[in-house]
């Protein structure tokens, strides 16, 4: 009987055993059939894309910027499942609630819509526009009215969406804000104009003021930047900062778009020596104001020639000085105290030497005048 007990309490045991060492096994299958019907579901998925980023692009962006009444450029990833995709872009701005925001005037909005073909498990970026209508600063609660971005893609033979809509929000630049970009292959060195006055503006007064500009440091995406493709994008942008990037790394439609945006008034700033000998020959060396030249040393008779092409306009004697610190203490010195009389006078007439400016007897009147020209100018040689 005993034998019997002893016998029946090892069978229950090694039952109990071999059913926790196959919940064990079950539990492991578990774990893996689910990371595989993950991964099978990624690749079913029909298409799926990232959040779009804003052009001009550039380090330390976490929100997309945009100017109202203005366009707005993106650079966007699609990458389609294990079928390909012949689809159709749709991008809109709508309110957060969704509701379309038209053009102001009238009762359409303005939508961007672009084919697009996509091969299997294969990622492609497209540049997408926005028209951020200012319909939204009429509205009563501004906030929750800002614009968003939609954006979905659809079959194109169907129209049926191929996947939910994604919504972007934006935060719109005030009126006088505009975008000042540096396009650097050392963009990090630009880092400190965030803090100076030309960007802050509450470095030099007592009151809260926005930004005068917002600045953005280019970056490339491999050995792209990612700058606008059309003029619409660069409408928002008042200056480019270039220093030494090589023009050949911009392709054909970034090319154009940048010269039209210098036709309609967009200021390129060329920063440093190198830049002006990788211009040459390239889509801009037509529109740069000057030429590179050998590289001189600034001593002191140079200085004497540019400040001899510099002047002050001095009270009643209606002739130029340069503007040096000698020039300017003996004026000083050697002046007279003015009489409470009238001073009688004329006025000196046009000349060669004065070609028709009006001398003030005012002394608080001297200020700095433009290059003045003389027969033997170095500034002209």
């Amino acid at each position: 009987m005993n034998k019997l007990g002893a016998n029946l309490r090892r069978w229950v045991l090694g039952l109990a055993l071999a059913l926790l060492s196959c919940f064990g096994c079950r539990g492991t299958e578990n774990q893996d059939s689910s990371v595989s019907s993950k991964e099978d579901s990624e690749k079913n998925k029909l298409v799926s894309f990232d959040d779009p980023e804003p052009l001009p692009f550039g380090i330390e962006v976490n929100r997309m910027l945009v100017k109202p009444g203005h366009i707005a450029e993106v650079q966007q990833n699609f990458k389609p499942g294990d079928k390909d995709l012949q689809g159709r872009i749709e991008g809109q701005t709508v309110t957060r609630t969704g509701a379309p925001l038209p053009v102001p005037g009238t009762r359409w909005s303005l939508n961007y819509t672009r084919d697009v073909s996509l091969p299997s498990n294969q990622a492609k970026r497209f540049d997408l526009r926005f028209f951020i209508s200012p319909v939204y600063q009429q509205e009563d609660s501004a906030i929750s009215n800002r614009p968003t971005l939609r954006t979905m893609i659809v079959d194109r033979s169907l129209g049926t969406p191929l996947t939910s809509p994604k919504l972007t929000p934006t935060t719109p630049l005030t009126a006088n804000q505009f975008f000042l970009v540096v396009m650097a292959d050392k963009v990090d060195e630009y880092q400190y104009l965030a803090k100076t006055d030309i960007i802050n503006w509450n470095s030099v007064v007592t009151e809260p003021l926005p930004l005068a500009y917002q600045l953005v440091l280019c970056k490339r995406n491999d050995s792209n930047w990612m700058i606008p493709s059309s003029f619409f994008g660069w409408t928002s942008t008042a200056y480019v900062l270039w220093d030494d990037v090589d023009p050949t790394l911009l392709t054909t439609t970034q090319k154009q778009a940048m010269i039209d945006w210098l036709h309609w008034g967009g200021q390129l700033l060329i920063s440093g020596p190198a830049s002006w000998s990788r211009l040459r020959g390239s889509f801009l060396e037509e529109y740069l104001p000057v030429v590179s030249a050998e590289s001189v040393a600034v001593d002191a008779p140079l200085v004497e020639k540019l400040n001899s092409n510099w002047a002050l306009r001095i009270p009643k004697q209606g002739s130029f000085n340069s503007l040096t610190t000698t020039s300017i203490a003996t004026e000083s010195k050697d002046s007279t105290p003015r009489s409470d009389k009238p001073d009688e006078t004329p006025e000196s007439e046009p000349s060669q030497e004065n070609p028709g400016l009006t001398i003030s007897d005012d002394p608080s009147d001297i200020n700095l005048l433009p290059i003045v020209p003389t027969e033997d100018s170095p500034l002209d040689t």
